[in-house]
């Protein structure tokens, strides 16, 4: 009886921290869930008719309240973006932009009342040959200036766009394990500011790159894939 007593005695021990462990993982994931979003395997399945939507159903996803006094800022993929879906939305977007770039031109909405704000920076950053830490200390001044500005407006940040397979091969400085280094970079100042990430390609990804049939170039995305990426914004955003 007390052989039995003493076992029990020293398995509490292992239980209790083997309980405890458990629903530290649990707190993790969902403080991490909260500063990082993607969509699953299977909502993505879904969604794949999104590919050939039609042009009344991409006029209610640029038009779809969400995005109305948003304000878009990035590159050449926020150009097209805003160009092709013209959403009601402000922008501070240009072909080439870096986050340096970018903070220069933020004097432009200093009398705008944007709803919230969708970023996607740093592929050009990458052509730059900026390390990790120097595109994510560059991003963080970003952020704080506009929270400074607009201390009480949405901020969302989007993971960089993967590239196509063939792409990465011949742009080593933009590769997609360049790529995923700056992503790895961007989950940890997310959490550090408190900021939201959103992943939105994975519906546009085979494997780690960018599916060819839907860009024009390997690096941007062609006229439709644009509609479906407003669309997961939308899905990502509305989860709040």
């Amino acid at each position: 009886m007390s052989f039995l007593r003493l076992r029990r005695i020293r398995f509490l021990p292992a239980l209790l921290i083997l309980l405890i462990g458990i629903v530290f993982v649990g707190l993790y994931q969902q403080y991490f869930h909260s500063y990082y979003r993607e969509l699953s395997s299977a909502q993505i399945s879904s969604l794949q008719e999104l590919y050939t939507l039609s042009p009344s159903l991409n006029e209610a996803i640029a038009q779809d309240p969400l995005f109305t006094d948003a304000c878009f800022i990035g590159d050449s993929f926020t150009n097209g973006l805003v160009g092709y879906t013209k959403p009601n939305a402000y922008a501070i977007e240009e072909n080439g932009s870096t986050i340096s770039k970018t903070l220069e031109r933020l004097n432009e909405i200093n009398e705008l009342q944007p709803t919230r704000f969708f970023i996607l920076l740093g592929i050009n950053d990458l052509g730059k040959g900026y390390t990790p830490e120097e595109f994510s200390q560059q991003y963080r001044l970003l952020l704080l200036e506009i929270r400074h500005r607009f201390p009480q407006t949405p901020i969302y940040i989007q993971t960089i766009a993967p590239v196509t397979s063939t792409y990465s091969n011949s742009h080593p400085g933009r590769s997609n394990e360049k790529i995923a280094e700056y992503n790895a970079a961007l989950k940890l100042l997310s959490r550090e500011m408190r900021t939201v990430l959103l992943n939105p390609w994975l519906i546009f990804q085979e494997g780690s790159s960018l599916k060819s049939n839907v860009s024009i170039d390997g690096l941007h995305l062609n006229y439709a894939s644009h509609f479906v990426w407003l669309e997961q914004l939308k899905l990502l955003v509305k989860s709040d």
